[in-house]
């Protein structure tokens, strides 16, 4: 490790990321995979603190392969995501490990960065136990945008998570005089009961504060989830698309405001 210390101090970028994958590389082949991650995690970081940012990403692409859990949570816990560069590891880090527990992990490193949006898209595919997370989020993101709560409520509705939905809403009683929580309350329940007309009945109400075309795409889907019902039952739902984002290079987000 020296020598990739020694490359490093003298900006030769290229030859240390050269010495750390062939040092890496001799240590799997000893079967030493602990040893091989612990390499990869220090030069990923001090390679983050020189801003050498593509060559992290393809020692990245290397502990996806040989690295533990742990070998991954410790360069996930330095990485700036605010960046492009951060949006290519949390893409190749879902493309290996799409389980709820990452997802949450990196739904909370956005929320602590300010980056509502990206950790909203995370909540949807975690874990019954981290809904009190999600609503915290939520409750501080109220002032800025009310439909938030019904964007929430109608996603985990539309992934199928109607037992999410109910618990988002019993974590935000305090807001159940918004009219968007009114909406969400009422909308769930018809949805979990199965109670088409009333659903309509409500979304008939509610129209004027449902303005939004991504409301209206997640409302179609909820219906084809919960009743069978119109052609979106055969097409991927909005909830879908948003997952398979994770994978792909980043496109222009939907502006919420």
């Amino acid at each position: 490790m020296n020598s990739v210390i020694r490359l490093l101090e003298a900006s030769e970028w290229y030859e240390a990321s050269q010495r750390v994958h062939s040092l890496a590389q001799r240590l799997v082949k000893q079967k030493k995979l602990t040893e091989a991650g612990d390499i990869l995690v220090e030069s990923i970081g001090l390679l983050l603190q020189k801003d050498q940012m593509t060559i992290c990403l393809d020692l990245f692409d290397r502990l996806l392969t040989v690295g533990s859990r742990e070998h991954l949570l410790r360069v996930v816990g330095q990485w700036p995501l605010d960046t492009e560069h951060g949006d290519q590891m949390v893409r190749k880090l879902f493309k290996k490990h799409n389980d709820e527990q990452w997802h949450y992990l990196i739904a909370t490193q956005y929320y602590r960065h300010g980056m509502y949006y990206d950790a909203e898209l995370h909540f949807y595919y975690t874990s019954l136990q981290h809904v009190a997370r999600f609503a915290e989020m939520i409750q501080e993101y109220i002032p800025v945008d009310e439909s938030v709560v019904t964007r929430a409520v109608l996603g985990l509705l539309c992934l199928g998570k109607p037992d999410h939905a109910l618990q988002i809403l019993e974590s935000l009683k305090s807001l159940e005089h918004l009219e968007h929580y009114k909406f969400s309350w009422l909308a769930a329940q018809a949805l979990y009961k199965r109670q088409f007309q009333i659903f309509n009945q409500v979304l008939s109400h509610y129209q004027p504060i449902l303005r939004e075309d991504y409301l209206h795409q997640l409302i179609e889907c909820v219906q084809a989830v919960y009743f069978d019902f119109g052609p979106r039952k055969k097409q991927i739902n909005p909830m879908q698309q948003m997952l398979q984002s994770l994978m792909q290079p980043k496109q222009p987000q939907i502006d919420y405001d």
